[in-house]
């Protein structure tokens, strides 16, 4: 079997793919790989192991201010722009609606209106100021949610000292599936529905319990956890373990019959910029390999083809 590289946002649907991230909806879906971002913010292990006591001591526990905190874009899976149709479908408008009646707790906003046209520009006229990743660490909780596909930078949240409260998804990077919810981080609902009193919950125990909250313990776990899963060394061998599933899936023998065969959804050919008559090829070819034609499919040319 062959993969696709897809290097762009969001999943393929069901597609074989090394990815930077894939989605856990379609079984099987491929291998994650770091993506540029994890190579460019990764440190050797004597160098995080500094950097983490480095944050502990700069931003203890007893001094962080009784909130949780967001900032980002108006980035979704589903649209590239926002429009007065569908505007309140956007993941992350609705998190910044919400946390307007909840303005004690949640300091979480939208900070760049992107590809919003002027009607919606009108309706988030309470932007949020820009914030430093770094500077999410003088709050006592920060919220995740997922962008244009899964939380790029989530990988460099899980270095900081202060517990994380992430929105559970079906986007997962090649590590984030092993921040294990209720020992590393917790999580809320992808419907927002329990964010707000799960927040209030971590606040009051960051404000009682300071370094000896059962945040905090989260915080220390998921700095554990990334000592060994994001340093150079480990990240070096996440990117062996796909390389090397990838050549040993790719020395299989191909079945010819069609036993299990699902037809090639010509949908899928959007995100990966293929014409859609690749999804007919790709059938031509397994149906002239079933009845023994010795048959080359040429893959249709790019040129004057939709996609």
């Amino acid at each position: 079997m062959e993969f696709l590289l897809h290097f762009g946002d969001g999943c393929t649907q069901g597609l074989p793919v090394l990815s930077w991230n894939i989605c856990r909806d379609h079984p099987n879906a491929g291998f994650t790989m770091p993506s540029y971002s994890i190579w460019d913010h990764s440190l050797g292990p004597t160098q995080m192991r500094v950097y983490h006591r480095c944050l502990r001591k700069r931003y203890p526990a007893s001094k962080r201010k009784p909130m949780a905190v967001w900032r980002g874009s108006t980035t979704d899976t589903r649209f590239g722009s926002f429009n007065k149709d569908n505007y309140l479908q956007a993941l992350r408008v609705q998190l910044h609606l919400l946390a307007r009646n909840h303005s004690d707790v949640l300091d979480v906003k939208i900070a760049d209106p992107l590809n919003c046209d002027d009607f919606v520009r009108s309706q988030l006229t309470d932007t949020g100021s820009r914030l430093s990743f770094e500077d999410f660490n003088t709050y006592c909780l920060i919220v995740d949610v997922d962008g244009n596909g899964w939380s790029n930078r989530f990988g460099q949240l899980v270095h900081f000292n202060t517990p994380i409260l992430k929105m559970a998804s079906n986007h997962t990077a090649f590590f984030e599936h092993l921040y294990a919810p209720g020992v590393a981080i917790e999580q809320f609902s992808r419907n927002l529905s329990d964010l707000p009193i799960k927040a209030r919950r971590m606040i009051a125990d960051c404000m009682a319990g300071g370094e000896e909250s059962r945040g905090q313990q989260l915080a220390n776990s998921m700095q554990a956890t990334s000592r060994v899963l994001m340093d150079h060394v480990g990240i070096a061998e996440a990117f062996a373990y796909a390389l090397l599933n990838y050549r040993r899936l790719s020395a299989w023998a191909v079945d010819p019959s069609l036993r299990e065969f699902n037809p090639v959804s010509s949908s899928c050919c959007s995100y990966t910029k293929l014409p859609r008559t690749f999804a007919k090829v790709v059938e031509e070819h397994h149906f002239a390999v079933k009845e023994g034609r010795q048959k080359v499919v040429v893959a249709p040319s790019r040129k004057g083809l939709g996609v």
